[in-house]
Order: structure tokens, then sequence, then C-alpha cells
């Protein structure tokens, strides 16, 4: 969120039970226009607060003319004094994914990564560095993954310019409340994945200087966030299960949105076992099937020779010997699931 509009996203975002303190909020006034200035910041962002042990890091983002740049990240104590993090590298970010357990709140705090991982301590070994890993380090990480992951942003609220630079659209007003409450008008204001897999058929309906980036349409798992309407239906919430912390808000019609965290940095792992699966007569939303993270919509298909083949007007999947779980959803209609070695049969 914006450091000028923090005591009024805090607000608006307050539902969840999270927030700042008068003081925090008092020095943050203070410090966070102080770092702009000292780092020649075009823009500071508020980032969140992650929770540890023995303290807590409160975080700042500081961005360029380009707001799809690399962003430098920065992390206090107390609100006052900053220190610019070192921006994470790719063995960073895998060694981060697997430390397990809350921050210590300690920057110099240090893992053993012969716990943690033995080939990437051996490997350092070899090198003749340390196997260790310091909570700093950690901590830049798991920011980097928490942007990655649910890092948001309205529909239209960044343009890319044909130069390939992304800019703020002041002609952005907002979202009405209708699309608000839907997850295709939210992006990842991250590297898009899914969109460089659409045929050209699909992107021809969207409009390249404000769709390049992934919706949350097609998250996976699907029903990893939560949308509600808040402050008498005035304001859109929407709260991340993978992260959870993760807070994003969105006043419709007006240019008012932003994201903060305030959680221990700790990934939902138990997701997918937390989210309800369907049984036979249920009234659901949506009909889908899952195999290993993949995603298969109707009309339904079916194997032959590794390939997915449509069956037009068949509602049913053959060659599932290898398929162990599924998790169906259907739209306004009972839906029951029937499973032999080779067919899966879902009958409307």
């Amino acid at each position: 969120m914006e450091a000028q509009s923090v005591p009024a996203a805090l607000e608006l975002v307050a539902g969840g039970g999270a927030g700042l303190s008068p003081e925090r909020r008092a020095a943050l006034g203070a410090s966070l226009p102080l770092l702009q200035r000292d780092y020649r910041f075009e823009r500071v962002w508020f980032w969140g607060c992650v929770q540890g042990v023995r303290g807590a890091y409160y975080i700042a983002e500081g961005l360029g003319p380009d707001r799809a740049a690399p962003r430098s990240r920065l992390y206090s104590l107390n609100c006052v004094d900053w220190s610019l993090l070192t921006p994470a590298s790719r063995e960073m970010l895998a060694l981060a994914e697997q430390v397990k357990g809350r921050f210590q709140g300690d920057p110099s705090f240090e893992y053993n990564l012969a716990e943690i991982n033995p080939e990437a301590a051996a490997s350092l070994i070899q090198s003749g560095k340390e196997p260790v890993m310091k909570e700093e380090a950690r901590l830049t990480a798991t920011i980097e993954l928490i942007d990655r992951a649910v890092g948001i942003v309205p529909r239209g609220a960044f343009v890319k310019t044909p130069l390939g630079t992304v800019h703020e659209n002041r002609h952005f007003e907002g979202l009405s409340l209708a699309e608000a409450k839907k997850l295709s008008s939210y992006f990842h204001f991250t590297d898009p994945v899914n969109l460089k897999n659409k045929t050209l058929l699909e992107k021809a309906d969207l409009d390249p200087s404000t769709d390049f980036l992934d919706s949350l349409e097609h998250d996976i798992p699907r029903g990893s966030w939560s949308i509600q309407l808040e402050k008498a239906g005035t304001v859109v919430v929407l709260r991340s299960l993978l992260w959870l912390g993760l807070t994003f808000y969105h006043v419709p019609m007006t240019k008012q949105f932003g994201y903060v965290y305030f959680g221990t940095g700790e990934k939902n792992l138990d997701l997918p076992f937390m989210l309800p699966i369907i049984s036979t007569g249920q009234w659901v939303e949506d009909l889908y099937v899952y195999y290993t993270g993949r995603e298969m919509v109707p009309p339904f298909s079916y194997r032959m020779d590794n390939q997915f083949q449509t069956i037009p007007g068949r509602n049913h999947i053959t060659g599932m010997e290898d398929y162990e779980q599924f998790i169906c959803r259907g739209k306004n209609k009972p839906v029951q699931v029937i499973k032999d070695v080779n067919t899966v049969l879902i009958q409307e």
C-alpha cells in the first residue's frame, strides 16, 4: 500500500484483526518519507509485517519509474531505522521454501543447511563456504515468494507501454462493484506465466496494454482466495488462504487499492486438505476435475496415447487408472462421481 495512505488503508483491512499500534503508525508516517528521499525512490510502499518469535520485521518497498521492475526492499525492527535487503537469488528462494518453522526476529540468526538440505550444504562446503543461511536471507526470499504468489492489483490499474515499461494508469477510476466481486478482475503483479500458454484465439480478446498479467481466476488450488464485502458493502477485501495474512482491499469506483501482509511468513501447506471436497448430490459452483494440480474443464476429454481429446456432449473421461484424487464441483447441478478401473463418470 502507498506510504501516504497507510493510516486510511489499515482501517480498511482491519476486519482481519491485524494492524499497527498508534506508535508504529506515527513512526512509519515520519520514517517512510525520509526513506523515499534518502534512497531517491519514486514511490514507497509499506509491504507489511512478518512476525517472529522474539520480534517483528516491518517491510517497505521502493519503486522506480517502471513499476514492473525489480523493487528495492528494506526492513526495520522499530519502524524508524531501515536496512536494505539484498535481492533474492534462485538458490535463496529454493532454500527458503524448504525452511520450516517461525522466524526468530533476529536478522543474524543462522539456519543449519545440513538439517534442511544436505545436498546444498555439501556443495557449499566444497566451495569453501559455511553451510548456513541467515534469517535475513530467508526474509528477503520469503517476501519475494509472497509477492510472486499473491501480490495482486486490479485490472486496468497499470498499463504497459509499447517500450515494455509498466506505469500507473492515470485514467483508472476503479472497478465497478460487479467487477470487483470477480476474481477475473484482479491480476498477479509479477511476470505472467499462464498468459504465455493462451492460444491466439484467447489472446485476440485481450487488450495488450492492460491484460498483460495473469488473472486470479485460474489460481491453483481453486478456493485459495476469499472475497468479502466490508464497510457496508463499500470495500471489497480479498484474503489469501495460501499465504495467511495477505489482505488486499479496493474501494469500487475509486483509485483506492493495495495489499498488506501481517503474518508469520509461513506458507499454508495444508490448504489442499482444508478445501471442501464435494460429495454426491451437493449443489456447488463450478465443475472441474483435478489431477496432480492440472485442471480439465467441460466438455471433458479422454486420454489416449497420453493425449486428451474432446468428446462433444459426453461428460466422462476414460483411461483413468493413474488418477488417484478427484475434486468435482458442479454449477447448480447435483454431481455424482463413479470410479472404476478405467472410467470416471460424472452424472448430472
